[in-house]
């Protein structure tokens, strides 16, 4: 498994993509750098404590791709990696370069242009879904629909990701709700968007 930094690493000098960079008037990576380092380290900590490899993994929401190939380290060297993304956002026109490495490397790596509420039955297929980060539609109804349609895809202890928990009102108003009912989790609020990393043990 490479190491976070070294998956930074690639992404300056392979992509030009950095923490902060804008493109096309829009920001490249949304996440807080401290947020999604620490993001990185609890999920790697679960995965080796749980016992259970990434072989697939799933991202609703994928713009320029740059936090699904930093996540792919934690994958399975052959793993299925689905990208969902319905493209209102740049990204899309440069996405296919993140996925051409993921293939490089060996990984067997799909995008859907297509919303999440169409890629449902595709990303189905690939079930079970061992990491699943969600940061598509930052709606409540959105999130919601992501939640609700695609953890039952998940296998038993799989990890989930729920991005802007603290950023996006819609996110923050579903997160609070659905916190309470489940049994294991962490908030990660080293920016200003928050990440949830929760265990599926339902």
């Amino acid at each position: 498994m490479q190491s976070y930094a070294t998956r930074l690493e690639q992404l300056k000098t392979r992509f030009g993509y950095n923490f902060g960079m804008v493109k096309k008037r829009k920001l490249i990576f949304g996440q807080h750098n401290g947020e999604f380092e620490e993001t990185n380290s609890v999920v790697e900590q679960l995965l080796a404590e749980l016992d259970t490899p990434v072989r697939v993994l799933v991202e609703l929401g994928v713009n320029w791709g740059v936090s699904l190939f930093v996540l792919a380290r934690l994958a399975h060297p052959h793993a299925k990696i689905i990208g969902v993304d319905a493209g209102l956002f740049p990204g899309i026109d440069d996405v296919h370069l993140i996925f051409e490495a993921l293939r490089e490397e060996g990984h067997d790596a799909t995008f859907l242009h297509d919303t999440t509420q169409r890629a449902v039955a595709a990303v189905g297929a690939a079930a079970p879904i061992d990491l699943l980060h969600i940061d598509a539609d930052h709606s409540y109804a959105g999130a919601k629909h992501d939640w609700d349609h695609y953890t039952p895809m998940m296998r038993r202890n799989g990890i989930i990701l729920l991005h802007d928990i603290t950023y996006m009102k819609g996110v923050r108003q579903f997160w609070q709700e659905r916190k309470p009912a489940l049994k294991r989790f962490h908030e990660i609020k080293t920016g200003n968007r928050g990440m949830a990393v929760v265990v599926k043990t339902w």
